[in-house]
Formats: structure tokens, sequence, C-alpha cells
């Protein structure tokens, strides 16, 4: 994190389980705070709203993948601070969304999509819960970085 915005580098695995050439592969992202990353803002680029196009037009083979490795970032000044015990903190939320096509019977039209909570591993055995990122610091490195999966998703 710097004094204008938040940095966040990913490295996403893309493989093709299934028996015929995925298509038109597109994957989209976007990143904010978890405040603005509502369920219904979810669904809404989940359908296509908002974000960025990270690739397109990709073509997987059966049983073939491909690693997108990237930064997406966030201003600083597009951030609501979040208080928790009197600090001002960031609750970052990354939501992926992989459509894609295929030449068949039926809907060739396919989707994997995802939502991820961003933040800082606690440390503590058998905690998963993780810690917010501290906006009281011009600059900070995460030094023990780590997401988890949330429960909305859609895959069709």
């Amino acid at each position: 994190m710097t004094s204008e915005q938040l940095v966040v580098a990913f490295t996403l695995n893309l493989l093709n389980e299934g028996p015929v050439a995925a298509t038109g592969l597109m994957v989209r992202i976007a990143l904010n705070q978890g405040s603005a990353m509502t369920e219904p803002v979810l669904a809404r680029f989940f359908d296509g709203a908002g974000g960025s196009v990270l690739r397109d037009d990709m073509v997987l083979a059966p049983g073939a993948g491909e690693q997108l490795s990237t930064e997406v970032m966030l201003p600083r000044a597009a951030v609501e601070p979040l208080i928790i015990g009197g600090r001002a903190v960031l609750v970052p939320v990354m939501a992926f969304d992989v459509t894609y096509h295929w030449d068949g019977e039926g809907d060739a039209f396919g989707q994997n999509a995802g939502t991820f909570v961003l933040g800082r591993e606690q440390g503590t055995s058998g905690n998963t819960k993780l810690a917010p990122l501290p906006l009281d610091h011009p600059n900070f490195i995460v030094n023990r970085p780590a997401g988890r999966a949330t429960a909305i998703r859609r895959a069709q």
C-alpha cells in the first residue's frame, strides 16, 4: 500500500477440465472495499457490469491450463475507512468472473465467478480470520498477505 493506492499482485490459474475446447474465454476482475462489494453489486458484476477485462478471447484446449499474473490497484481516495477499535482500516474484496463458450449440444456458455476477502494472516494457530489492512500508515507492506474465498460465487 502506498500513500496513493492499494496494489494487489496475484496469479490466477485457469484449467479446462472439460472434454472440449473452451473458446472466447474472458477473464474480468474487480477490486474494492468490502462495504462497496455487496451481494447486489457482485451479482451485477457477475452479469457483466463493471470491473476490468484482464484477458479476452482466449482458447484453452481440453486439459490445458494457463496462469495469468498481474496487479490490480484501488486508489486510496476511493476508500471510505472502516473504523475498528478506533483505527481506520480497509477490508478489500476481489472478484473474478471467467466466462467461456464451447462447441456442442445444449447451452454452450459457461461461467465460473467468485469473490475473495483479502487481508493479513494473524499467525494464530487455528485462527482463520484475516486481519484488515491499516490505513493509518502512508506506506505499508503486508508481510503475511492472504485471501479467503467467500460464499458469493456463480458457476454455470
